[in-house]
């Protein structure tokens, strides 16, 4: 069309897709809003069948509830045999609060900060935490995973996220990397609702 041809749109990025927790999933999934484990790892399950490169779980369990549905959960993230991250609230520079103990191995802190404005934000890469240990974001495990690259050949040194002594991304203030909100790609995004229900094409 003529608007299209103006104002091109660029196509989906199909290597990426995002489940989403929005009004049809909390009114539509029996328990999802009193925040009930065993409905998350159902999720979980549902998407192992389609065969996920990685997941990434931006959600944030901290304390144990019942050993049943902390049980189902844990086994449903265990399944992915390491091929998911789940998001640790980041507290401050130092300090990150992590999932419960079932999960923590599977955790990484997320931290995000605007940089000169809101169209430009810069995201962590990496937690230098008060226990000395350098900590991974739940990013660059993320990306690690997609991109099939061993953690162990991860390094933080001469400013830049290096791999295997590569030097992949120039960081500001030995941490961070910039992302330009200006001009946000594009992801296929499906219900939480309709994962749960299986409406979720492979």
């Amino acid at each position: 069309s003529l608007l299209k041809s103006i104002f091109p749109v660029k196509s989906f990025n199909k290597d990426i897709v995002l489940i989403i927790i929005d009004d049809k999933s909390v009114l539509g999934v029996k328990g999802l809003f009193e925040n009930d484990r065993n409905v998350y790892a159902k999720g979980l399950k549902i998407l192992k069948e389609l065969n996920p490169k990685t997941v990434g779980l931006d959600m944030l369990f901290t304390a144990q509830t019942t050993d049943s549905q902390d049980t189902n959960l844990v086994e449903a993230v265990r399944s992915f045999n390491g091929n998911i991250v789940i998001k640790a609230f980041r507290n401050d520079d130092l300090t990150q609060t992590p999932p419960f103990a079932g999960l923590v191995r599977y955790s990484a802190p997320s931290y995000f900060k605007n940089y000169i404005d809101k169209a430009i934000r810069s995201i962590s890469l990496v937690l230098n935490s008060t226990d000395g240990k350098v900590n991974l974001s739940f990013q660059t495990k993320l990306w690690a995973n997609f991109k099939d690259i061993d953690l162990n050949d991860i390094s933080f040194n001469d400013g830049y996220l290096n791999v295997k002594n590569e030097k992949i991304v120039k960081l500001i203030n030995s941490e961070y990397m910039l992302l330009n909100y200006d001009k946000p790609l594009r992801f296929r995004r499906f219900s939480f609702f309709d994962l749960y229900n299986k409406n979720i094409p492979a």
